[in-house]
């Protein structure tokens, strides 16, 4: 009897810790729970600093409104909760996560984001104060404002940021490099935004089109990028994203939305992935694109002007 009831209390032990080691957090869920944030339930669980309850509600509205364009009744395609942090609840993201505030990033099945860019830090945050009478006069050229340009990088960056979930869950795909990567969560951004909010692509277009001929980056070559990725610093980071932005501009008007099922046949994820040189990646993306992918790596390295 007795030795019926041990077995009894350990297997029941085994149960409760069992089902506790399915269910635990991660490290960064205990991150994000640790910083007593405020929670709006939905499709998409979002924690946010009190300041930022705004626009918390704004980016899950967002999220949701993707998540049903794109899963296809697949509810696998996209597990995600989304951080909304001011600046000051961003202090103590642990290093080994590598967030800098003014980052979009996502990481495990969180989207990070920060909640306070506004029109008077935005240009402080990314470092183009000295360029801000160019960008108000480009602005103003579309009837724009700065609080305009905050808007559409929001949504274009909350969207980039899912795009890195569609890339291997919805299109089945693999991209060989981070530059592709970011290319093509790039590429699901534009073509959300190119059908449901075109004024924002043209906004965040004007800035990028500033942004890229302006700023003096430190870093410009491909695979610098590869290697360092947002190593390279908030700034000449976004340098890359603003001309990857334009590249993926002139990808998208040739292809529209084909050119994700032509990207996926390209690069299907399968079990045993093939590593590909940088020549041979470049060389199946210049194919792929029709010449743009080499034409715009000529210019993003300086080997030709924009």
């Amino acid at each position: 009897m007795r030795k019926l009831c041990l077995i009894t209390m350990i297997a029941v032990f085994w149960i409760i810790y069992s089902n506790g080691i399915q269910g635990q957090t991660s490290r960064l869920d205990s991150v994000i729970y640790s910083k007593n944030l405020n929670v709006l339930e939905g499709m998409v669980p979002t924690y946010y600093s009190a300041r930022c309850e705004n626009r918390a509600k704004e980016m899950q509205s967002l999220l949701t409104d993707l998540i049903k364009t794109y899963s296809l009744n697949n509810i696998d395609v996209f597990k995600v909760k989304l951080a909304v942090l001011d600046s000051i609840t961003w202090v103590g993201m642990p290093s080994q996560y590598k967030l800098q505030y003014g980052l979009f990033s996502i990481r495990q099945d969180w989207i990070i984001i920060p909640g306070d860019l506004n029109d008077k830090n935005i240009l402080k945050i990314y470092g183009f104060e000295d360029f801000k009478p160019v960008i108000i006069h480009n602005l103003n050229i579309v009837s724009k404002t700065l609080e305009d340009l905050v808007n559409s990088l929001y949504k274009f960056n909350v969207s980039h940021e899912l795009g890195h979930l569609y890339t291997p869950n919805g299109l089945k795909a693999f991209p060989p490099d981070k530059w592709t990567d970011e290319l093509m969560a790039d590429y699901f951004a534009f073509d959300f935004l190119f059908k449901k909010d075109q004024e924002a692509l043209k906004t965040y277009k004007t800035s990028a089109q500033i942004y890229a001929n302006e700023y003096k980056p430190l870093y410009r070559l491909i695979s610098d990028f590869n290697l360092r990725y947002s190593g390279v610093g908030v700034k000449n980071y976004a340098w890359y994203h603003t001309i990857l932005y334009l590249l993926v501009e002139e990808i998208y008007l040739k292809y529209k939305s084909d050119f994700m099922e032509m990207f996926a046949k390209t690069f299907p994820r399968t079990d045993d992935q093939k590593k590909m040189s940088p020549e041979e990646i470049n060389k199946t993306m210049d194919d792929l694109t029709g010449g743009i992918f080499s034409k715009w790596i000529d210019i993003i390295e300086d080997r030709s002007k924009l």
